[in-house]
């Protein structure tokens, strides 16, 4: 879910460092979203051939047995790198609220008074969510609640829903079929959204009788 949802935002934010953006973004996100979405149908296919509706949350836990250990362990490291940038990029206008009031204008940028307080605050509010993760008695369904009913619309509906509202009111023909045909998609999507939600509720309720604080998987 990582994979898929956060690399199209970087580069949507590396594209504004330097105009022309609108070419540049139509390249970097197809080249981003075919990678992404193989990659993670992929794992998803094979993962739930190879071990049916056994297959645990992570597919690691899974091809354990199997596995060897330095295709877990690469496993792992590279999704750790992966949530560590989705992080800092999902936390960014946190952050940037947190320096605003911390932060002294009076002083420079990398001045120790400013740095400090930045520092402190970011691995503080990362400590806490890693810390609030663990906790979690069962955070693949956590994961897919996220999935269903936050990032989906905020990735796929509402931009599309932009997008469809700028050309809709274009005179031309073919930029109204653009618009137009983003309804479509906007209506799985939706659908996609609230079968989601209603699977990830219903697993939650399931499995709520097996919590406890700090599960091992």
């Amino acid at each position: 879910m990582v994979t898929a949802y956060a690399n199209p935002i970087i580069v949507e934010i590396q594209a504004t460092l330097e105009p022309p953006t609108t070419g540049k973004v139509l390249k970097g996100l197809v080249v981003c979203y075919i990678v992404a979405l193989s990659t993670f149908f992929a794992v998803s296919i094979s993962g739930y051939w190879a071990f049916g509706n056994s297959v645990d949350g992570v597919v690691f836990t899974s091809m354990e047995p199997y596995a060897p250990l330095w295709l877990t362990v690469l496993g792992n490291t590279l999704g750790c790198i992966q949530t560590i940038i989705a992080a800092v990029v999902y936390l960014q206008p946190l952050f940037a609220k947190y320096e605003t009031m911390v932060g002294d204008v009076n002083s420079e940028r990398f001045s120790l008074r400013n740095v400090f307080p930045r520092v402190v605050g970011r691995c503080f509010l990362v400590a806490i969510t890693v810390l609030l993760a663990a906790m979690l008695p069962f955070f693949e369904d956590f994961s897919a609640l996220m999935g269903a009913f936050g990032f989906i619309p905020l990735c796929i509906i509402l931009p599309l829903w932009f997008y469809a509202l700028v050309f809709d009111s274009k005179t031309t023909f073919q930029k109204r079929l653009r618009g137009l045909l983003s309804y479509p998609i906007i209506g799985v999507s939706m659908i996609v959204t609230i079968l989601g939600t209603i699977a990830a509720i219903r697993q939650i309720a399931l499995d709520v009788d097996t919590y406890s604080l700090f599960p091992a998987s």
